[in-house]
């Protein structure tokens, strides 16, 4: 299912990263009129910017607070969470650019421009500061205007502790996230927070420090111990210097890909071909016994167009997916009864929380006996057909052994 035309997959309000994952990120243009009547929008006490949503009838989430303490001194994080314009270094996966528009004492407006999954989003925040105290940044554009997000630094026997109050302000089609689980978004100020607290550590080593800008500027991530392993001894002994770091990344199969990752889903597909998108069916058809969706034809598909890897390469790193794996197990069918017993007692176990009855037991055993006498394609189909009679019979109320019987929808 894709909706990228019209929904951005993540919307970024929290110090240029996600705070909200997997959801969606919209300027909306709708007028009042678009959804309500001429007398609905007229009236003086309706937001002519409301727009109807549906409820999800958890709690209203319109506070979120999380507090962490952190091994750094509390003046130098301060100082490269205030460094508005050096985001796209911290954050080089997600961050294309920051402009700044305006910058006063200890006020900072700027655009920031980020990615996900090569879909970009602009946003517009306003970034106060109190040095060394408070950071408030606030979005000033967008269907999350008004939403504040402010942390403040207290120093702690020699540790810092940041503490992070999100006042949500979301209208349109983030209004939803209103319900999400604050989990969520405790998890995404944590790990925001974390890597700027990584960042920091490169300060302890110039040499570290100038390796790690490297990698974040030309493979858009922070250097691994193992390439630090491998270029520190040579860059502190003088055996290399920075040009001949830079050179050996920018010709890597990493910093290719890289490069594509600012390209969209579709204008992925766009540039393969009809015969580079067979070959990546065929593969997923062999190893998978399915069709390749969009992503694996992109992804899959532009390592092999511009020839970053082969395609016994990408053969090979299918097999070896989890995908592949659990595949191959699933549909190895030289087992006995006891085994096909244990394969539905686990399906039902996995999906519904509960063994099958004894009626069930034998319905599906038999069910998957019959199985080895269709081709693998075939298959596939029966056995996602099975896990959604399973499913089924939950949602008919049928999760309860004192329910059965409940009727069947397979026919082996």
């Amino acid at each position: 299912m894709r909706k990228k035309d019209k929904i951005l997959i993540s919307f970024y309000a929290f110090l240029g990263i996600s705070l909200i994952l997997s959801l969606s990120y919209i300027d909306s243009t709708f007028g009042c009129n678009d959804f309500y009547t001429l007398k609905e929008c007229e009236d003086p006490e309706h937001d002519p910017d409301e727009r109807p949503f549906m409820q999800f009838g958890g709690i209203k989430l319109n506070e979120i607070k999380t507090e962490s303490t952190f091994n750094v001194d509390k003046e130098i994080i301060f100082d490269v969470m205030a460094n508005v314009g050096n985001y796209h270094s911290i954050l080089p996966k997600n961050v294309l650019s920051v402009k700044i528009i305006e910058e006063e004492t200890n006020l900072i407006i700027a655009e920031h421009i980020l990615i996900e999954r090569g879909i970009k989003v602009t946003i517009l925040a306003k970034h106060t500061l109190t040095p060394y105290n408070e950071h408030i940044i606030e979005i000033l554009d967008g269907d999350a205007k008004g939403t504040k997000i402010i942390q403040t630094f207290i120093e702690d026997e020699g540790l810092t502790k940041i503490s992070t109050d999100v006042e949500l302000k979301l209208k349109g089609m983030l209004k939803p996230l209103y319900y999400l689980p604050k989990n969520n978004f405790a998890h995404a100020i944590s790990t925001v927070n974390t890597n700027f607290v990584e960042y920091t550590k490169m300060f302890d080593s110039p040499n570290v420090k100038i390796i790690d800008d490297v990698y974040r500027d030309l493979l858009l991530r922070p250097v691994d111990h193992k390439s630090l392993e491998y270029w520190l001894p040579q860059l502190q002994s003088g055996l290399i210097n920075l040009d001949d770091i830079r050179n050996s990344l920018l010709n890597s199969k990493e910093k290719k890909i890289a490069d594509l990752n600012y390209l969209s889903i579709d204008e992925k597909l766009m540039k393969l071909s009809d015969n580079t998108k067979t070959i990546i069916d065929d593969l997923y058809r062999d190893l998978l016994l399915r069709n390749a969706d969009e992503d694996a034809l992109a992804y899959w598909g532009t390592l092999l167009e511009n020839k970053i890897s082969t395609e016994e390469e990408i053969r090979e790193e299918i097999y070896n997916s989890p995908e592949a794996i659990e595949t191959r197990k699933l549909f190895d069918l030289d087992l006995d009864t006891f085994g096909y017993e244990k394969m539905v007692t686990e399906a039902f176990i996995d999906l519904i929380d509960r063994e099958p009855t004894q009626e069930e037991l034998e319905y599906y055993t038999e069910f998957y006996k019959n199985l080895e006498s269709v081709d693998a394609l075939e298959k596939r189909k029966l056995v996602n057909e099975f896990y959604d009679e399973i499913l089924a019979k939950a949602d008919r109320g049928c999760n309860e052994a004192s329910d059965l019987p409940c009727e069947t929808i397979i026919n082996p």
